[in-house]
């Protein structure tokens, strides 16, 4: 029986653990093209310093405003689109980690009660709920980790649903904002994600791992 549980144990954690592996890579890949971002602005300066030498004076502000348009673009936009991407991307990922793990932990622990298929697109807390009722998981340090990802859930949901734009009535991503300085957008408006935001909702994932992780050392 001490072999059983120990392997089950086992399986669960290595399942978090390559969850966790998996998490710094997405944060790797985004601070790769966060880098990037910075040499594509320093190669369109260099670039505009070589047209003003070349140009005559007269066309110089034309030359000037038309490459600041360009990197006004490819600072705003592209980074936009990327951060959104990765976000969603990231958040998906959360999602199949929570419900493949709920499946993995049932059969491990014996749990008899399945989780329930999602129909109203709340798949991460449907499988937070089913880890505090049907596998017993505390979860006692993951409150912030929790709050932060209500917000995050409502934020994928206007950035999938409404343009990314805020609700007027006050809501879990309107607090997210509020309380997230890598956020910005007042209620009404299109919501905009900082540099520093992927990292901030890893962060949030990992420590909503790791009291997983802590919970599977307790009860088995």
């Amino acid at each position: 029986m001490k072999n059983e549980i120990n392997s089950s144990k086992l399986n669960l954690i290595c399942h978090i653990h390559i969850a966790k592996s998996d998490l710094d890579d997405y944060l790797q890949m985004s601070k790769i093209f966060e880098d990037n971002l910075c040499f594509g602005r320093q190669d369109r300066e260099d670039l505009l310093a070589r047209l003003l030498q070349i140009t005559p004076i007269e066309d110089h502000s034309d030359i000037s405003e038309t490459l600041e348009r360009e990197i006004l673009d490819y600072e705003s936009v592209f980074p936009s689109i990327h951060r959104e991407s990765c976000f969603l991307s990231l958040y998906s990922f959360l999602e199949h980690e929570l419900n493949s793990f709920c499946i993995k932990a049932a059969k491990e622990l014996g749990c008899t009660k399945e989780l329930k298929e999602d129909k109203k697109n709340n798949g991460v807390f449907r499988a937070l709920k089913y880890t505090h009722d049907e596998l017993h998981f505390r979860l006692a340090g993951a409150q912030q980790a929790e709050s932060f990802l209500r917000g995050a859930n409502v934020l994928r949901n206007l950035l999938a649903h409404n343009g990314g734009r805020l609700k007027t009535n006050r809501d879990e991503a309107i607090t997210l904002v509020e309380q997230s300085k890598n956020l910005c957008g007042a209620p009404g408006e299109k919501v905009s994600m900082g540099a520093g935001f992927l990292a901030e909702f890893v962060g949030a994932i990992r420590q909503l791992f790791d009291e997983i992780q802590n919970d599977i050392q307790r009860i088995t």
